[in-house]
């Protein structure tokens, strides 16, 4: 399911079919963290995510 435009995507697929959104796990640029896609905030730091 895409974080941004709700589509339904197979599973494994790195971007969405409908708005080309990421549909790939990022980490915080600041203190790594494993963020999923869609996130927009960091949940351990606080960091908001490049756009």
């Amino acid at each position: 399911m895409c974080p941004k435009c709700s589509a339904a995507n197979a599973e494994g697929a790195r971007f969405c079919t409908q708005c080309a959104t990421s549909l790939t796990p990022q980490a915080c640029a600041k203190c790594n963290q494993p963020m999923a896609a869609g996130t927009k905030f960091c949940s351990q730091c606080g960091t908001p995510v490049a756009t």
